[in-house]
């Protein structure tokens, strides 16, 4: 019974002994634990504050400036023109911290084709006669646009302080107008009464564009040359000037590379030339300046840049190749020709009584070759390649005085060219139509496979010593490029 006693007493003992030993490592375990956890989470927290920081960056490096600042106009909507076509309206004025008057005006339709086709004066309440468009120049006040694919907004400023407050605006249509017996008619004036409003029409600031979206690499090439653009950057001294940059590699010495582009939404256009020699199978680095107008992140971003005979259209947004159809009046051309122009706001009437606004009109031929030639009209635009056709409609416009024969018109290949001191030309006819004064509108579809520019030509059949002819008003309508 003793022994039984005291093998209890011995077996609480060790019991006691063991509950005693593994106390101390039970809390070892737990501060462990607690250690490991407080090191897991010291170091989420690291993890987080790197995220945080690199996101932080991020956001920095990609928020977006303004280049050119808006306002808040003070809101009229009133139609000042409106065919079916398209409509122009009059969002509103204001007067700047300088006290400039501003106005904005939105185009829509065809008549974005236009920049400013109004004269505007505003009356102030001190009988100030502010002008914020010349009826003669309308453009030249312009500063700034804000582009997109509906419509776009022509934003003007005065040439003059003003210290008044607007209270009248005064308007005309810039077009020159003739009366029956040639004789300019003064425009029409018409008058718009500026209430007091509290409403606005807000104009937003436009933004930068992304400078890492300009980086790109886009290359042509055929038989003669290889071009390829590497890139774009803004000018450091000019917000609205771009200077592309690439190489030009030509099977054949060359020099004075020929350069036109484009920027369709505010009608920018220009011709220029690489002055530099290109020394056969020697790559040549160029640069090329651009001079936009409004260049920020919106659909003026849009440049159709051609190099020789190669087009590069490209969206600066994203440093991508613009992969639209284009329309005929926004195409670069090989040379600049006054002599082709498009209409003005109450576009051109044709012999079906179609009024266009998106048209090329030659009023009469600006060459010949002298005495015993015809005269003749020609325009060449570079495509690159790019398209498989164009459809363009042919008309005559309604006129009274009337040239009694009829033209003829053609569509050429890159080869085209004239002969010199004669009628005849060389190249591949792609369309001929013979154009009449009473002629309808016809509509044509002119095949530019394998073609990196085309030429529209037309004789007149006018022997050059009849210069006192009626002429027949050319018109290119609707034209487009399709892909």
């Amino acid at each position: 019974m003793r022994k039984i006693k005291y093998l209890s007493f011995l077996m609480c003992l060790f019991l006691l002994a063991a509950c005693s030993d593994s106390e101390p490592t039970s809390k070892e375990a737990s501060k462990g634990k607690e250690a490991e956890t407080s090191e897991k989470e010291s170091a989420e927290d690291e993890a987080a504050e790197e995220t945080a920081a690199e996101d932080s960056e991020e956001a920095f490096a990609q928020e977006k400036y303004p280049v050119q600042g808006g306002g808040q106009f003070n809101k009229r909507d009133v139609v000042l023109y409106e065919s079916e076509n398209g409509k122009a309206t009059f969002l509103g004025e204001m007067v700047d911290f300088e006290g400039y008057i501003c106005a904005a005006v939105q185009l829509e339709g065809d008549l974005m084709e236009l920049d400013s086709p109004f004269g505007l004066t505003f009356i102030t309440n001190n009988s100030e006669s502010i002008v914020v468009a010349d009826s003669e120049s309308p453009s030249s006040n312009i500063y700034g646009y804000r582009n997109s694919e509906k419509e776009k907004i022509v934003l003007l400023k005065s040439d003059d302080v003003a210290s008044g407050t607007p209270a009248r605006l005064d308007y005309t249509v810039s077009s020159t107008t003739y009366d029956e017996e040639g004789n300019e008619v003064e425009p029409e004036i018409k008058t718009v009464k500026l209430e007091e409003t509290a409403e606005k029409n807000v104009i937003p600031d436009l933004m930068e564009l992304d400078s890492s979206a300009m980086q790109f690499e886009i290359s042509r090439s055929d038989d003669k040359k290889a071009i390829k653009l590497t890139g774009a950057t803004i000018s450091p001294d000019n917000q609205n000037e771009v200077i592309f940059t690439g190489t030009a590699t030509y099977k054949a010495d060359t020099s004075d590379i020929p350069v036109s582009y484009v920027q369709p939404a505010t009608n920018k256009r220009d011709i220029q030339k690489i002055e530099a020699e290109a020394y056969a199978d020697i790559p040549l680095e160029f640069e090329v300046p651009v001079a936009l107008s409004s260049l920020g992140d919106d659909e003026g971003a849009i440049v159709y840049l051609a190099i020789d005979d190669f087009l590069f259209p490209i969206d600066l947004r994203t440093g991508k190749e613009y992969m639209g159809n284009i329309k005929l009046v926004d195409l670069p051309t090989t040379e600049n020709n006054d002599f082709i122009e498009q209409p003005a706001l109450e576009g051109i009437v044709d012999n079906d009584n179609k009024v266009w606004n998106n048209a090329l009109v030659s009023q009469s031929p600006s060459w010949n070759y002298g005495l015993g030639t015809k005269e003749k009209e020609d325009i060449s635009f570079i495509t690159g390649g790019l398209f498989k056709e164009l459809k363009v409609d042919i008309a005559a416009a309604k006129e009274t005085n009337k040239h009694t024969n009829s033209y003829d018109i053609y569509f050429y290949d890159e080869d085209f060219e004239t002969v010199q001191d004669s009628d005849e030309v060389n190249g591949k006819e792609l369309v001929h139509y013979n154009l009449k004064n009473d002629s309808k509108t016809v509509n044509k579809t002119v095949d530019l496979s394998d073609n990196n520019k085309f030429t529209f030509y037309y004789n007149s059949n006018i022997p050059s010593e009849n210069g006192d002819e009626n002429y027949i008003s050319v018109i290119l309508a609707n034209g487009e490029l399709v892909r």
